[in-house]
């Protein structure tokens, strides 16, 4: 009895049929976390090389008038930055310009 029990116990322990499935479920979430976060982090950087992009061409703006005029009033320096920065800020982005208007 000893030998059949064995046995069963070998047989359950190597029997692979339908763990791919369990292993899928227990994984599925950590999966889905994952992915979700890796689709924020492409979102964010996106958003901040758009923003980058954006401050570079107002800042080569802003060099490029004081070259012409560098009398100009920083009034005037900040208009001429704001400008720029909407025109290169996608319409539906959510970047809020207001805390840069300070200076």
């Amino acid at each position: 009895m000893t030998i059949r029990l064995k046995q069963l116990i070998f047989k359950f322990c190597s029997d692979n049929s339908g763990q791919v499935i369990i292993i899928f479920a227990v994984l599925l979430i950590p999966m889905a976390v994952i992915l979700g976060g890796a689709l924020d982090v492409a979102h964010q950087y996106n958003q901040f090389k758009k923003l980058q992009t954006s401050i570079d061409l107002a800042n080569l703006a802003v060099a490029k008038e004081v070259g012409r005029n560098p009398s100009i009033k920083s009034a005037q320096l900040n208009k001429i930055a704001e400008i720029i920065m909407q025109a290169n800020l996608p319409r539906s982005s959510a970047i809020d310009l207001e805390p840069f208007n300070h200076f």
